[in-house]
């Protein structure tokens, strides 16, 4: 793609120019747009509201790069001479915000389904007059859909998909999700091994990764990643169970490692950010002196909560908020763990292990609002009825997404 998602949010005025003045021809990657929908110019339509065929082409347009390896739309220019002698030739539009609306609602309503990671700009680039500009990444939920009808980008143009070109979309998602589910299980086996160090060791294993790998890879070397890993006002939200490195991150193997060591000699949990986008916790759970055993208390709840506070910051660190995320989580040894609820009784689950369904920030939700279901799905495993006061008391309640 000519711009990356963290140069398309710095997008101003400026550096649209800048962009404009390089004469890049139409391509893959690239449409220019006078107006939304071809019939405008014919029809003498200065500045026209997009009918409904043209939204539904411009929705074709918006899915075909999304099919394909994603693309910028540019909207009120004229594509530059092939030659490159003459720039795209400005136009806009008098009111950017309102259209912008307008295609984001048709990204929504005409799409199937939603395209992941699609953001829009209004920019002003002369007085009173706008241009839109979108940035649609390649989609890992391809192949997307308007009006049950399939299209691509191709050099140029968005043409109808094929047969063949349809099923062998949705035989690379497919290929894509299960290489997903297998890394996160092998990294999983891992983590068990280094981290909690016993095989019947209980303990929480969170991962998040990305649905496609991010290009370029993430630098996790930088201060915005040693951040995310030493808190970012995370204790503040959850207290105890917070996810945050007691001592400076650490390199790894292609990844930035934290730990907190404070209170036991096992550590209390581990983080890792991995420049594929790959994001762990392994939360051991302490033993009980009086039980002899691991217990779980409600307010452990709140370490998804700071998972997802993790995850997001972790997104806006690498600049790439919107991207699509797929969470995934795992309790360890549930059968060994008696849940605690109170005036001192403890519930059993015949369990040996509670694997969480996988979860993804898709639709533009952030980590921290996508994982929030696995909190009901702990104490349901467990018969665990908590009262709607003391959920009040959780991270959730207290820092909504």
């Amino acid at each position: 793609m000519h711009l990356s998602r963290t140069e398309f949010e710095a997008l101003d005025a400026e550096t649209l120019a800048v962009f404009v003045d390089r004469c890049l021809p139409e391509d893959h990657y690239l449409d220019y747009k006078r107006f939304v929908g071809g019939n405008a110019a014919k029809e003498g339509r200065t500045d026209p509201a997009p009918s409904d065929g043209e939204k539904k082409e411009f929705a074709k347009d918006l899915s075909g790069f999304a099919n394909a390896s994603g693309g910028l739309l540019l909207i009120g220019y004229d594509e530059p001479c092939a030659d490159g002698s003459t720039p795209a030739m400005f136009h806009g539009v008098a009111d950017g915000s309102a259209l912008q609306r307008t295609l984001e609602n048709v990204a929504a309503t005409r799409c199937d389904r939603r395209l992941p990671g699609l953001l829009m700009k209004s920019i002003a680039v002369e007085p009173a007059r706008y241009a839109v500009v979108c940035f649609v990444p390649p989609s890992a939920s391809k192949p997307h859909a308007v009006d049950a009808r399939f299209h691509r980008r191709a050099s140029e143009s968005t043409l109808p998909m094929k047969a063949d070109e349809v099923k062998q979309s949705v035989l690379d998602a497919y290929t894509r999700q299960n290489a997903i589910q297998s890394a996160l299980a092998a990294n999983e086996s891992e983590l068990v091994r280094y981290w909690l160090q016993d095989s019947r060791a209980a303990g929480f294993v969170l991962q998040a990764i990305p649905s496609l790998e991010p290009d370029p890879l993430w630098d996790v070397q930088t201060e915005p990643f040693m951040q995310a890993l030493r808190g970012n006002n995370r204790h503040a939200e959850t207290g105890e169970y917070c996810l945050t490195s007691s001592r400076a991150p650490y390199v790894g193997l292609q990844c930035l490692q934290g730990d907190d060591q404070r209170e036991t000699p096992l550590n209390r949990w581990h983080l890792e950010v991995h420049v594929n986008g790959l994001i762990c916790a392994v939360a051991p759970n302490d033993v009980w002196e009086e039980k002899g055993c691991p217990v779980l208390v409600p307010h452990q709840v709140d370490l998804f909560h700071a998972f997802g506070r993790l995850v997001d910051q972790c997104v806006a660190a690498a600049g790439e908020q919107g991207r699509e995320m797929i969470l995934k989580a795992t309790y360890r040894y549930a059968d060994s763990t008696p849940f605690f609820t109170g005036s001192r009784r403890t519930v059993t689950t015949p369990r040996e292990h509670i694997f969480f369904p996988p979860l993804v920030t898709n639709a533009g939700r952030t980590a921290t609002a996508t994982i929030e279901p696995y909190a009901d799905m702990l104490f349901n495993a467990y018969g665990v009825v908590v009262a709607p006061e003391q959920r009040q008391r959780f991270a959730w309640a207290r820092h909504p997404a």
